[in-house]
């Protein structure tokens, strides 16, 4: 059996091409997430998901996370048909690199002034998670709805 680590993979943000241009495009992302995670027996950390490229945080093995990542570039292409960018797999080799990892990932949408996922998430993922990540991700959806930007900041450093 293949060793399970803990991988950051993404692609390159680099691209102009809108790959989620709807919230149903959104939507149907997660949907895919979960099912090409199962597919390929990873276990989904952490996500996100920009207009224009995506981050996930999983534990498998290297060859796991990368036939994840071009099954799940394979759907959203069925939709988009733009979705060309590179991909980047990185090991995460020590628990603070791990933290670093997550906490870049559930920001980066803040950097980019992205709520709008997490309007998202609320209403898809507190149907289906377990009790413990229900509140942790209602709280993260609050945080990212607040329009004072200070807080916003402050209570993430907190959480992480």
């Amino acid at each position: 059996m293949k060793r399970r680590e803990i991988y950051h993979i993404c692609t390159d943000g680099l691209s102009r091409d809108i790959l989620f241009k709807s919230d149903t495009d959104y939507v149907k992302a997660i949907n895919d997430i979960a099912v090409c995670a199962f597919a390929k027996c990873l276990s989904m950390y952490c996500f996100c998901l920009m207009d224009n490229h995506v981050h996930f945080i999983a534990a498998g093995s290297y060859d796991a996370c990368l036939a994840f990542i071009r099954m799940f570039k394979g759907r959203v292409n069925l939709r988009a048909q733009c979705f060309n960018a590179g991909i980047s797999i990185k090991r995460i080799d020590n628990p603070e690199y791990l933290r670093t990892a997550i906490a870049y990932v559930i920001r980066n949408p803040v950097a980019a002034n992205i709520q709008k996922l997490f309007k998202i998430f609320s209403k898809v993922l507190c149907g289906i998670l377990p009790a413990r990540f229900r509140r942790f991700y209602r709280k993260i959806a609050l945080l990212f709805s607040s329009k004072n930007d200070k807080n916003l900041r402050g209570s993430l450093s907190q959480m992480f």
